[in-house]
C-alpha cells in the first residue's frame, strides 16, 4: 500500500510522540501551543519572543508525509525518510531550520527575518518565497527548485560565494565536487510529489525505484547492473497501490517485477 501521514515528534526534553494516531492532540511547550491533527502539525505562539531557543524535531519514516506549520507561519511539506529539526519560536532576527531528505516550503514573507534552511554544507536563504529542497542522505547531489520568489544557495565552507535562484530554475550541490550549478527546469517534476503524484522525466530506473521505496517502504534490488539505467518517462498517481505502479512499467516490456513481500527484484 502507498504511504500515509505519519511522523514522531521529538521535543527540546528528547520526549517523542508518535503523531500518527489521527487522534487530535495539543502539546504545550515553553510558551507554545502545538496542534496536531493526525495529517497536520501547528505551532502557534502565545510568548512574543523566546526567553530561550529551543529545538523540537519532526521525524518521517519510510511510507510516510507530514504537513506542518511553524511558529512563523510557514507551512512545510514532508517527504518520507526526512527529518526537520526547528525551533520551538523563531530567533528576532533570523529563522534557522536543519533539513535532511526533501521538503516543499512556503516560506512565511519577513524582509526584516531572513529564513535559512541548512541542509549537510549547503544553506538556502529566502525572505518570503516558494521552493522544494531534496537532500537525501544518499543521494550525490541536493536539489533546490524555486517555484517563486527569490532565494540564494551557497555552501556553509564559502558563505560569500552565492547562487541567486529564479522562479522555474534550479541548483545541483554536488558533494563529490562540492560545487553548485544552475539549471531552467519544468518545476512540476521536482513538486508533484506534494500534490499527489510522481513525475518522471527520462530518468533512470535506479533513481525512479529509489524514490517509488522510501513511499512504499520497500527493498529494491537488481538482477542486472545495466538495467539501473534504463531511462522512463511517466506520471503516476501517488497512493496508487505498488502493484499497479509496477504494471505500469512491466507494460514497457523493458523488465519485470519479482515480489516477495517487501523484497522488489527487478529483472
Amino acid at each position: 500500500m502507498p504511504g500515509s501521514n505519519k511522523a514522531v515528534l521529538i521535543l527540546a526534553d528528547g520526549s517523542e510522540h508518535d503523531l500518527s494516531s489521527g487522534d487530535n492532540s495539543i502539546i504545550a511547550a515553553d510558551g507554545t501551543e502545538i496542534k496536531n491533527t493526525g495529517n497536520k502539525l501547528e505551532y502557534i505562539s502565545t510568548n512574543s519572543q523566546p526567553t530561550e531557543m529551543k529545538y523540537n524535531t519532526l521525524k518521517i519514516p519510510r511510507g510516510g508525509e507530514y504537513f506542518l506549520i511553524l511558529a512563523d507561519s510557514t507551512k512545510v511539506w514532508l517527504n518520507s525518510e526526512t527529518t526537520l529539526r526547528f525551533p520551538v519560536q523563531f530567533a528576532a532576527d533570523v529563522r534557522n531550520v536543519e533539513l535532511n531528505g526533501e521538503a516543499y516550503f512556503e516560506v512565511s514573507k519577513n524582509e526584516r527575518v531572513p529564513f535559512i534552511v541548512t541542509s549537510g554544507n549547503q544553506q538556502v536563504k529566502v525572505l518570503g518565497t516558494q521552493f522544494n529542497l531534496s537532500s537525501y542522505a544518499d543521494n550525490q547531489s541536493v536539489y533546490t527548485t524555486l517555484v517563486e520568489g527569490k532565494v540564494e544557495v551557497s555552501l556553509t565552507t564559502n558563505p560569500e560565494s552565492k547562487l541567486v535562484l529564479k522562479p522555474n530554475e534550479q541548483s545541483c550541490f554536488s558533494k563529490e565536487e562540492a560545487n553548485i550549478l544552475k539549471r531552467t527546469v519544468d518545476v512540476a517534476q521536482y513538486i508533484a510529489w506534494k500534490d499527489g503524484r510522481f513525475v518522471f522525466q527520462d530518468q533512470m530506473l535506479e533513481d525512479i525505484m529509489k524514490t517509488l521505496s522510501k513511499w512504499y517502504d520497500v527493498q529494491v534490488v537488481f538482477s542486472n547492473e545495466d538495467d539501473k539505467k534504463l531511462r522512463f518517462t511517466g506520471n503516476l498517481e501517488r497512493y496508487a497501490d505498488f502493484s499497479n505502479i509496477l504494471g505500469k512499467i512491466e507494460r514497457t516490456n523493458e523488465v519485470e517485477f519479482e515480489i516477495t513481500n517487501k523484497l522488489i527484484t527487478i529483472k
